[in-house]
């Protein structure tokens, strides 16, 4: 996904204000106070310690900056994955 991100990216002039960064969010030694905006897609679940990795992440930004994240909901809000297995238990 990186390198599909930076060929996306590479014709853009302002490529070089863009960072990719494969670590751990956990442990990675990003510099304080420097990113305007976090977005975790799908990655939060990953996370083996949750506080964590956001408090490293949280520690990262900048003054006013902040972070977005999305992630899956309990099974039984999730219908991608809820409704299925409601189904299935329905006949095991």
């Amino acid at each position: 996904m990186i390198e599909f991100a930076k060929n996306k990216l590479a014709k853009q002039p302002n490529f070089n204000q863009y960072a990719f960064i494969v670590d751990d969010a956990q442990t990675h030694k990003f510099d304080k106070n420097y990113y305007d905006l976090v977005i975790s897609r799908f990655g939060m679940m990953f996370f083996s310690n949750t506080l964590l990795a956001f408090k490293n992440l949280y520690l990262s930004l900048k003054k006013g900056g902040e972070i977005f994240f999305c992630t899956w909901s309990g099974i039984r809000e999730n219908d991608f994955f809820g409704i299925p297995l409601i189904t299935l238990s329905n006949f095991l």
